[in-house]
């Protein structure tokens, strides 16, 4: 191949690989100009053939980058289709199997999309399991979108919860995004402070800030009777400093006002009126409690003291003692290994573990629990206690579910025995 038409194939390849790239259209004509002008010593020394090397290469990596799918194209083009193949005769079925789930896993893996480490879905395949099919989803989505929720914006809400009417897990999609006759969502977040400055005397900001987290939502509900109610405007205001939603407006499409208040919680004391509102904020910001992290639950006892209990187990959260780590601990891993040894059981397991007192003894209560073969639910759950300086296992008990009482699970067993023993 002569030189010339060496130069000319280098050309072709650069108008028609990389025409789809941005950036100086002048680049490929100066490379191929660079023996003839001889403007930089330096280029006298390159090839074609490096040329033509740079050139497939820059293609291969356009290419490639091109291919990559995103965390939403994944769950369009992949998770949702396999969510819907796997339900027969119209019945919906709510989770992906071991085989659907390491399709899943290899798609993600093959686009760089990574999930940590201990994640609960990791650990079902791992295991040899299927996981739940929203919440597999779910994860994926935190990928791209952030980890909470609340913080998702109306549009990436609304997409998501379409993702769950597609795969059946939804009737329908309560999320909604403005239409031609709503306000938009610059307007609905003026509306907001408006109002609230209005009726509270603050200044708040429009968007999310050093200070404040807004979370926003758009939806609309079903009534009893399966109609449409009139879709509804809702920003919380979380001051970010204590992580405690101080300010909730709500209002209709048309504007008005149905909810305007302080969402229970009174500056930086973090007292919430009641225990029901205390455990819905928290499962809203941690998610379900059987997964709060060890330093949700001070905060979680911090938020009920001084209520005033009606049931026993808002006796026993209110006498379980709940507390960070103390100086000298043992760590909670070493908890942790201090109840498996002695549940003595082979197998992947979800662990969970926080700190509360069993008298005037600081103890880790963990909780193992042990997924059962179909990846739905555990066949068994295991409660422990470790004393959290000496590292002593003190008590080890089997969780049975509708034999042994729930809230065992989340406070010392001594406070679930004191309190049974005032009936």
């Amino acid at each position: 191949m002569s030189d010339q038409r060496d130069k000319r194939f280098v050309q072709e390849s650069i108008d028609s690989g990389l025409s789809v790239m941005q950036g100086d259209p002048w680049l490929a004509q100066r490379i191929m100009n660079q023996e003839r002008t001889g403007e930089f010593i330096v280029k006298k020394k390159l090839s074609v053939g490096l040329v033509l090397a740079i050139v497939l290469m820059l293609i291969a990596v356009t290419a490639l980058a091109a291919a990559l799918l995103t965390p939403k194209e994944v769950v369009e083009q992949i998770a949702v289709p396999l969510a819907r193949e796997n339900d027969t005769e119209g019945e919906y079925q709510d989770t992906y199997s071991k085989e659907e789930l390491a399709q899943l896993i290899k798609a993600l893996n093959e686009n760089g999309i990574t999930i940590e480490e201990n994640n609960r879905i990791l650990r079902a395949i791992k295991s040899g399991k299927g996981y739940w099919e929203d919440e597999t989803i779910m994860e994926i989505c935190r990928q791209a979108f952030g980890k909470d929720f609340t913080t998702w914006t109306i549009e990436e809400k609304h997409w998501y919860e379409e993702m769950m009417v597609n795969i059946g897990f939804s009737e329908y999609n309560r999320y909604l995004v403005p239409g031609e006759d709503d306000m938009t969502v610059s307007e609905a977040r003026a509306y907001a402070a408006q109002k609230l400055n209005e009726e509270y005397s603050v200044n708040l900001p429009e968007i999310s800030n050093d200070d404040w987290r807004i979370e926003e939502w758009f939806f609309q509900y079903r009534d009893e009777e399966g109609n449409l109610e009139t879709a509804r405007w809702q920003f919380e205001y979380v001051n970010k400093n204590t992580g405690i939603g101080e300010y909730i407006v709500e209002f209709t499409r048309d504007g008005e006002v149905v909810d305007i208040s302080e969402s229970g919680f009174h500056g930086e004391i973090q007292k919430a009126e009641s225990f029901s509102l205390a455990e819905r904020i928290m499962e809203d910001r941690y998610g379900e409690k059987s997964s709060w992290a060890l330093d949700a639950w001070p905060e979680f006892g911090q938020m009920i003291s001084g209520l005033t209990p009606e049931t026993d187990n808002q006796r026993c959260y209110l006498q379980a003692g709940y507390c960070l780590l103390p100086e000298g601990h043992i760590g909670t891993g070493n908890a942790e290994i201090a109840v498996r040894q002695a549940v003595g059981r082979e197998g992947a397991y979800e662990a969970a573990v926080f700190c509360c007192m069993d008298g005037d003894t600081p103890i880790f209560k963990v909780n193992l629990r042990y997924p059962s073969n179909d990846g739905v639910g555990y066949d068994a759950i295991w409660c422990g206690e470790v004393d959290c300086l000496t590292g002593e296992l003190r008590n080890l008990k089997q969780y049975i579910p509708g034999t042994s009482p729930m809230i065992m699970q989340f406070v010392p067993f001594s406070v679930v025995q004191s309190v049974k023993s005032l009936e």
